[in-house]
């Protein structure tokens, strides 16, 4: 029996040609490596708005090192005008630094008994590939995210409050005492609506010279979004993307992308509140990786069972405070 994967999924079967243990045996390792990382792609939500770096896939070392964004204030360093004959004097200065990312191993391991392969026809392995990819994908999603949310005593990424229908808001650092306590003025009826998010994308991290193009929200975000006649006017007036499968819209310059892994928060009292990530997606989020999905496998006869391990090796990190603005609604 020969061809891919792929080639067994849409062939038919005579009998008797059934998927064997020694044909699983032969396949795994190195066909469903690229067949899990494939349809991994297609589940991944974060990893498409995250500066990708691969400088360690097969080479030495366990760390890197990746700049953050320089930031210019021009408030304070700006062109001046200058005399001929007088020596200029500085007037500008550039801070530059970097953040070190030491990708580590994820993984994921089952097992099949031998006679379930000999007797499974693809279905199986199908089945099987599926769900160790959405299971891979899913954890780097979460990985990214976490990356995305964390915080520190002081500083991180900035928040902001929605409050409907408003013009001024409550906004901060989004500090461990902040995210750590229930969110304070939201109430059931200031769901997220286009008045806090442009703040937040026009106002908030212009201050801190980020540029936003990515608005992260949960499902119900999405739906309360949907049902707004002014979202959907600024929808209607946007550009249509395929950039990820979740897009939802592109909304005066964000690509809005709904993803079940958007945070909760508590609200007034016991009413669960949902926080949507705006992100500069250039300079937000960094990942590393040193080893991509890896299928590993063994057989044990004494035990009748097929052992297989899925791993990978990758680490996610924030590269800059200001690129990131986490919006707290209802």
């Amino acid at each position: 029996m020969t061809g891919s994967i792929e080639e067994l999924q849409n062939m038919e079967l005579a009998a008797g040609d059934e998927i064997s243990h020694a044909d699983i045996t032969a396949r795994i390792p190195e066909v469903w490596a690229a067949e899990i990382e494939a349809r991994a792609e297609i589940e991944r939500v974060f990893k498409k708005y995250c500066k990708v770096n691969t400088d360690l896939v097969g080479r030495a070392g366990d760390t890197i090192k990746i700049p953050r964004r320089a930031y210019v204030d021009l408030n304070t360093y700006y062109a001046e005008a200058q005399s001929e004959l007088v020596s200029m004097t500085q007037n500008f200065e550039l801070t530059l630094d970097t953040i070190t990312l030491t990708p580590t191993e994820m993984g994921i391991s089952g097992r099949i008994t031998k006679q379930a392969i000999d007797e499974a026809m693809i279905s199986l392995v199908n089945d099987t590939q599926a769900g160790l990819a959405l299971a891979m994908a899913d954890k780097e999603d979460q990985d990214i995210l976490t990356a995305i949310m964390t915080t520190a005593v002081s500083g991180g990424p900035k928040y902001i409050n929605a409050k409907k229908d408003a013009t001024t808001f409550v906004s901060g650092d989004y500090t461990t005492t902040v995210a750590g306590a229930a969110i304070t003025g939201v109430t059931a009826a200031d769901v997220l609506d286009l008045s806090v998010i442009v703040e937040a994308s026009e106002v908030i991290m212009p201050t801190d010279g980020f540029k936003a193009d990515t608005l992260f929200i949960h499902p119900r975000q999405k739906a309360s979004l949907l049902r707004s006649e002014d979202f959907i006017n600024a929808a209607r007036a946007g550009a249509a993307t395929a950039r990820s499968n979740a897009s939802v819209a592109n909304v005066w310059g964000l690509e809005v992308v709904s993803s079940r892994r958007v945070p909760t928060h508590e609200i007034s009292g016991s009413v669960t509140g949902y926080q949507a990530i705006l992100i500069d997606s250039k300079n937000a989020v960094a990942l590393a990786y040193k080893r991509p999905i890896t299928v590993e496998t063994e057989y044990k006869p004494a035990e009748r069972m097929y052992y297989f391990y899925v791993t990978s090796m990758y680490q996610a990190k924030r590269l800059n405070d200001g690129a990131v603005v986490i919006i707290n609604s209802a």
